[in-house]
């Protein structure tokens, strides 16, 4: 990659504005008015996208510099205040294609934040540019350190009904002394409890490509929290159908999720099910498993998804696997995050 003119430092206090066109005028927009646009940030609270923006750089780029090239490790994210950059590919036999110029309030390679593949193409500095940068170990450390902030005023129950009077996510981290510490307690582990957790579901979803019109399949409704922000997320035209095999698990979950019509929940053995998943575009395991059946990944239709967290049961950590169908072969990427997930249940 070519070097940038100048790399700043960790971000200012006051995060630089953008001009965004809106209704043909410029408006100014600041970085973290932008990052809040972006699907990947969208939900995180002001003070956690101000901290994101606290731990982002800012890199200078001459006309025809190399960003990144197709093909590369990616571990940055990036969003244009100055300038345009050209995202291309190399056909064989013909050269670069030109993709698309982007100016100032596009971003690109997000993706590089929550998933190990390679750049799928090259960017150019088109204009003399200047980008906010967010570096993947950056946000990884931030995560890892403010974790608990994240869940701080969390009021979510236990996924389990044998505790209905759960006490939010805020004071179980006053007596644990952490949110790891709360989830990992004694008293839940014991009966397999967990606790939801919004972050995980947003990057499930965002691994998944979830859109509006799929049709997902999630094994594990807990309290149906995950299949009821799955069901927002597809909207009127897609099909959300989650699969537990605790009865009285899946009867709490319809009972708080009626007013979705275009939810089924099926209390059922989601692993002993291929024919589910024959069925839907995506699918999500909440529980881990050391090892996926073979006849579920053997189900999965073309251009189907499958996200599953693979390993031993906490405390260790497992690992999230994705498995693609495309020209019907079975692609399988380790994506290298690790997650805490309870072990599947028998029924």
């Amino acid at each position: 990659m070519s070097d940038p003119d100048e790399s700043r430092g960790h971000g200012t206090a006051e995060p630089d504005e953008v001009d965004v066109d809106v209704d043909g005028d410029r408006q100014p927009k600041t970085t973290l008015e932008v990052l809040a646009d972006i699907d990947l940030f969208s939900g995180l609270p002001l003070t956690h996208l101000r901290r994101v923006v606290d731990i982002g750089l800012e890199e200078r780029y001459k006309p025809s510099a190399t960003i990144f090239s197709e093909g590369s490790p990616g571990d940055k994210f990036y969003l244009i205040v100055e300038g345009a950059v050209r995202i291309s590919r190399i056909v064989p036999g013909m050269g670069e294609e030109a993709l698309a110029v982007l100016r100032p309030f596009a971003y690109f390679g997000e993706m590089s934040l929550i998933d190990d593949a390679p750049r799928s193409a090259t960017v150019v500095c088109h204009e003399r540019c200047r980008l906010f940068v967010v570096n993947r170990k950056d946000l990884e450390d931030l995560l890892f350190v403010d974790r608990d902030l994240a869940y701080a005023n969390l009021a979510l129950p236990l996924d389990t009904p044998r505790a209905p009077a759960a006490p939010p996510v805020s004071e179980m981290q006053r007596t644990y002394g952490s949110w790891l510490g709360a989830a990992l307690a004694p008293e839940y582990t014991a009966s397999g409890a967990t606790i939801s957790q919004p972050l995980i579901y947003m990057l499930a979803f965002e691994l998944l490509e979830l859109r509006a019109g799929d049709r997902y399949l999630e094994l594990g409704t807990g309290t149906g929290y995950g299949a009821a922000l799955a069901s927002e997320v597809v909207g009127a035209t897609g099909h959300v159908t989650s699969v537990d095999v605790d009865a009285s698990l899946t009867a709490h979950a319809r009972a708080l999720t009626a007013h979705f019509p275009q939810l089924t929940l099926a209390c059922d053995d989601g692993l002993a099910r291929p024919d589910l998943i024959a069925q839907h575009t995506a699918c999500w395991l909440t529980f881990s498993v050391l090892e996926l059946p073979r006849p579920l990944l053997a189900a999965l239709p073309e251009g189907g998804r499958l996200l599953a967290p693979i390993g031993p049961p906490p405390p260790s950590p497992q690992r999230y696997v994705l498995w693609e169908r495309r020209d019907g072969q079975l692609i399988e990427r380790d994506l290298n995050i690790p997650v805490f997930c309870i072990p599947a249940r028998a029924r």
